[in-house]
């Protein structure tokens, strides 16, 4: 009995982190905005229904959660790029993911944001 040899995969994916630096006018806007975090899940429902992929990760750099959202599908738009957020906790960081997304860019990750760049927990 021979077996074929299993198909190479292209592993290959390169992203492009989309630059959305938030200053720290905009840093407090976000975290009075939506307070009952109602229109953060439905942001959050909209971005999965939408197509977009989702994760979370602790950045121990900043000392807080990292949120990333990427387009898995290849003819959008946005595909082969991240768009980030930070937070204190994954809840947090998700609010300032679709505050970013949908708010800040207006859903347009090539909307040019020129804000001071100014790393924390949030942002």
């Amino acid at each position: 009995m021979t077996t074929k040899p299993a198909p190479k995969q292209d592993t290959k994916y390169e992203v492009a982190f989309v630059q959305c630096e938030l200053d720290k006018k905009t840093k407090e806007a976000v975290k009075t905005w939506d307070p009952k975090l109602e229109a953060t899940m439905d942001g959050f429902d909209r971005l999965m229904s939408d197509g977009y992929k989702v994760s979370f990760s602790p950045d121990k750099y900043h000392d807080c959660i990292g949120v990333f959202a990427t387009m898995p599908e290849k003819s959008h738009r946005h595909a082969g790029q991240c768009l980030t957020a930070r937070g204190p906790n994954a809840l947090m960081a998700l609010k300032v993911l679709v505050y970013k997304h949908f708010t800040v860019l207006g859903e347009d990750w090539g909307t040019p944001v020129a804000q001071e760049k100014h790393r924390d927990e949030w942002g």
